[in-house]
C-alpha cells in the first residue's frame, strides 16, 4: 500500500478503535436517547458515520481513475495527516448541517451499527488500497464545506469526522437525563 495511504489508515483506524471502544459501552437505550427532539441520538450518530464512509470508496474509485490517467510522480516522503488541522474538524463549535443524502436513521440496533460500520470500514481500506505508490497530492475533488481536497485529505477527512462525532457521543453521554 501507499505508504502516505497506509499513514493515514492507521490514523483513522484510531480514532474508530475510540467509536468501537465506546458503542460498546451503550445499551440500545443510551444508544437510541435523544438530548433534544432536534439533536441526534448516538445511534443517529453512528448511523450517519456509516452512511458516509460507505459513499467514500465510490470517491476513492474516481480519484484513483483521475490519477491514472495524470500518469503521477512517484509517491514522495511527507506525512499527510496533520493536513486539515487548520479546519478543526474535530472540535465541535457550531452546528454543521448534514446533506440530505447522509441524514442517519434512528433506530438501529447496536449491533447492525457496529456491524455495518466494520464493513465500511472495511470497503473503505479495501478502496484506498489500491493507491499505487504514486504522489497524491494534486489529485483533487470539492469537499462541500472545505474546498478543494487532494485524496489524501478525503482519506484523513474520515477520522477527524469520527473524531467530531465522537466529541458528540461523549457531549450526549455527559447530558443530566442520559440513561443509566
Amino acid at each position: 500500500m501507499n505508504p502516505n495511504v497506509q499513514e493515514i489508515i492507521n490514523e483513522i483506524e484510531s480514532v474508530r478503535a475510540n467509536i468501537y471502544a465506546v458503542a460498546n459501552g451503550f445499551s440500545q437505550l443510551q444508544l437510541d436517547f435523544k438530548p433534544s427532539p432536534e439533536s441526534w441520538s448516538i445511534g443517529e450518530i453512528l448511523s450517519h458515520l456509516n452512511i458516509v464512509e460507505k459513499g467514500m470508496p465510490r470517491l476513492y474509485a474516481m480519484l484513483l481513475a483521475k490519477a491514472a490517467e495524470a500518469g503521477l510522480s512517484p509517491a514522495t516522503n511527507g506525512s499527510w495527516t496533520k493536513s486539515l488541522d487548520t479546519f478543526k474538524l474535530d472540535v465541535v463549535t457550531q452546528k454543521m448541517p448534514a446533506p440530505e443524502r447522509v441524514l442517519p436513521q434512528f433506530g438501529i440496533e447496536k449491533n447492525e451499527l457496529l456491524d455495518s460500520l466494520r464493513q465500511s470500514r472495511q470497503a473503505l481500506v479495501e478502496a484506498v488500497s489500491q493507491a499505487g505508490d504514486f504522489d497524491f497530492s494534486g489529485v483533487k475533488f470539492p469537499h462541500p464545506f472545505l474546498g478543494e481536497i487532494n485524496f489524501y485529505q478525503w482519506i484523513l477527512f474520515i477520522g477527524k469526522h469520527e473524531a467530531r462525532h465522537l466529541s458528540q457521543i461523549e457531549k450526549i453521554k455527559n447530558e443530566a437525563d442520559f440513561p443509566k
